[in-house]
């Protein structure tokens, strides 16, 4: 294809180089500026970061403005071509990324497969603009139309990517603009494009003061908060603890004096984002009852420890989580005569190893396993109940309509922590 564009005269070799950095400037630009200024905006909205899934209430709003703000910055950069006599060196940067894209895809990806829809698209739009002389007009209408499953497929996915994996992935929305920008280039450049780019621009401005607007929390778009209580049965200490970032009216009911940032020893539980702890408290220690231990068996034969625990909570207990400081290996691993991995050697890292439930008609939870004689094992057990603003120990005042809990984490509850000794 390239050969007889360079030989009709349809591309040359420094236009190619001239899309080629185009291409490569819009590439950077937009993925970093995406980035940077949604880092900033977390730092001039920090509540931002307590919303643990990343999608904030206004979201979408933001998905808007950051894609006028890259087809802005795209008719801003490629302006500059505006009057190339030949847009066609403009098309052979974007497909020859594509086409590396596939390449990749093809080997590691294969899914993936429905990539190479665009490329063909485009194949076919390069051929058309190389071989046919068609008028200007007809021509962006035909390119348009042959780029459209290329916009059906990959339009979605401008969207579905900080939909799904937070507001941080704006900026791979921004390589995919610039990757799909890339393949309809012939249909978008044109020689005067004051217009459109100045519209983009106005619309990213618009949709960025209609989010900022939007900012806030309400009854409709409650803002989550959380507070924890955390009592560490060895040592006699206790603490209050939360995930917030931003300190709100509940919260400071605690946090108002006296707290430190960072997470308490044994106290972060297992949760679907990983979230630590951001401020902790020092408070009174309530002596809250733990669950009554009985070693049933712990006994060596032939360089084999075997060990049968059961534990009886002592008060309502929702969950259970144990964890290890080290790296143990449990065979023949039971929870209450339930073989764990069929049976087969079950390896714990350092962290929760197990997290039991408890149902209605549970009273206690009984676990077996087998070790080897000289292995050592420093093992600590979390009791969690959901308890704490019902709880006749505490007097902590409800939250208001405006506020709700923080999902997948550990919240408003009440953590006993104890090591186990056996």
């Amino acid at each position: 294809m390239l050969f007889f564009g360079i030989s009709l005269n349809k591309i040359d070799v420094k236009g190619i180089f001239k899309g080629f950095a185009l291409f490569l400037v819009s590439l950077i630009l937009c993925g970093l500026i995406s980035f940077g200024l949604w880092e900033l905006l977390q730092i001039i909205h920090p509540q931002y970061k307590d919303i643990l899934h990343g999608f904030t209430y206004n979201g979408y709003q933001y998905i808007t403005a950051f894609v006028f703000l890259n087809l802005w910055l795209l008719f801003t950069i490629y302006k500059r071509s505006a009057k190339e006599l030949k847009p066609t060196n403009l098309l052979v940067a974007p497909l020859l990324f594509w086409l590396i894209i596939n390449l990749i895809i093809a080997y590691t990806l294969k899914g993936a497969g429905f990539f190479i829809i665009p490329v063909i698209s485009a194949l076919l739009i390069l051929a058309i603009a190389i071989f046919l002389d068609l008028k200007e007009n007809s021509k962006r209408i035909l390119f348009t139309i042959l780029s459209l499953p290329t916009i059906y497929i990959f339009a979605p996915l401008v969207k579905m990517f900080p939909v799904g994996l937070g507001l941080k992935i704006l900026f791979v929305s921004a390589i995919f603009i610039v990757l799909v920008f890339g393949l309809m280039i012939l249909s978008f450049h044109q020689k005067k494009s004051f217009w459109t780019q100045k519209l983009t621009g106005l619309l990213a401005i618009v949709f960025l003061g209609l989010a900022t607007y939007n900012s806030g929390f309400s009854i409709d778009n409650k803002k989550p908060n959380s507070i924890v209580y955390i009592q560490n049965s060895d040592d006699k200490t206790a603490y209050f603890g939360t995930y917030n970032t931003v300190l709100d009216t509940y919260t400071k009911q605690i946090f108002n004096t006296d707290y430190s940032e960072g997470g308490i020893e044994n106290a972060n539980t297992k949760s679907k984002y990983n979230t630590r702890f951001k401020f902790a408290k020092k408070t009174t220690f309530k002596g809250i009852e733990s669950a009554n231990l009985v070693t049933d068996l712990d006994t060596i034969i032939n360089s084999k420890r075997f060990i049968e625990l059961t534990f009886t909570p002592t008060r309502k207990v929702n969950k259970f989580e144990f964890i290890t400081k080290n790296n143990i290996s449990l065979n023949q691993f039971k929870v209450n005569d339930v073989l764990v991995n069929d049976g087969k050697k079950y390896k714990a890292k350092p962290g929760t190893f197990l997290i039991y439930h408890f149902g209605n008609s549970d009273k206690d939870l009984t676990i077996s396993f087998t070790i080897d004689a000289n292995e050592k094992l420093d093992i600590t057990l979390n009791e969690i109940s959901y308890d704490l603003l019902t709880n006749k120990n505490f007097n902590i005042i409800p939250r208001t309509q405006e506020m709700m809990p923080i999902p997948f984490v550990t919240n408003d509850a009440i953590i006993i922590s104890k090591k186990l000794v056996f």
